[in-house]
Order: C-alpha cells, then sequence, then structure tokens
C-alpha cells in the first residue's frame, strides 16, 4: 500500500480530489437552486390565490351587504311573504328600530339581574 501511495504523484491526486469537491459542489449548487425556484414558484402562486379569495370575499360581503338591506327585504317579504305564516312585512326593522329594541331589551335585562341578585342577598342574608 505504501508503495502504491508512493508511486501516485500527490500532486495528482490532491488535484484530482479538489476537481471532485468543486464539481460536487456545482452541482449541489444547482440542485438548490432549482430547488429555491420552484419554492419561490409556489410562494407566487399561493399569494396570486390569496390575493383571488380576498377578491372573493370581498365581492361576496358587498353582495351580502346589497342583499340584506332592510328596504329590500321589506319590498321582498311583502311580495312574496304575505299570509304564508312565516313572516310579516311588520317583522321586518329598520336599523333605527333594532337599536332601540334590543337597547330596550338590554335595559329590562339589567333591571331583571339586579332585581334577582337583591332577591338572593336577601334570601341568604338570615
Amino acid at each position: 500500500m505504501k508503495e502504491l501511495w508512493n508511486s501516485i504523484n500527490k500532486f495528482y491526486f490532491y488535484n484530482s480530489v479538489l476537481v471532485l469537491c468543486i464539481f460536487l459542489s456545482v452541482v449541489l449548487m444547482f440542485f438548490v437552486q432549482f430547488k429555491v425556484e420552484n419554492l419561490q414558484e409556489k410562494i407566487t402562486q399561493s399569494e396570486e390565490e390569496i390575493a383571488f379569495y380576498q377578491d372573493e370575499i370581498q365581492l361576496l360581503e358587498v353582495e351580502w351587504v346589497y342583499l340584506t338591506r332592510p328596504e329590500r327585504l321589506r319590498i321582498l317579504a311583502s311580495r312574496y311573504l304575505q299570509d304564508n305564516g312565516y313572516a310579516l312585512v311588520s317583522q321586518i326593522k329598520d336599523s333605527n328600530q333594532m337599536e332601540k329594541f334590543y337597547l330596550a331589551n338590554y335595559q329590562k335585562y339589567e333591571e331583571s339581574k339586579e332585581e334577582l341578585e337583591n332577591n338572593e342577598v336577601e334570601r341568604i342574608s338570615f
């Protein structure tokens, strides 16, 4: 073995190892570069899909606001819900009426809650 090592010129051996390492690093670099480009394309595609779905969501929200306007619902209810027992036109309220309704109910709820708390305190105390 020692004779073989001595017979091979050390300079050529080290040069061949160096060339092999450079070749492997170049191949590895190209592999990594193609992998990175592929991932960047996937990221770009995902960002485009996200933007598309965000546009769709905004469009659907605008359509939902348009379709659920109280004035439009009142017209549709008067046209299609006449005496069928499901809903009456008078049951559809404006937003101002809804605020008054919920505020009144909330105040009643708070008052009844306070009364219940007072009754519980009176029952607990001996």
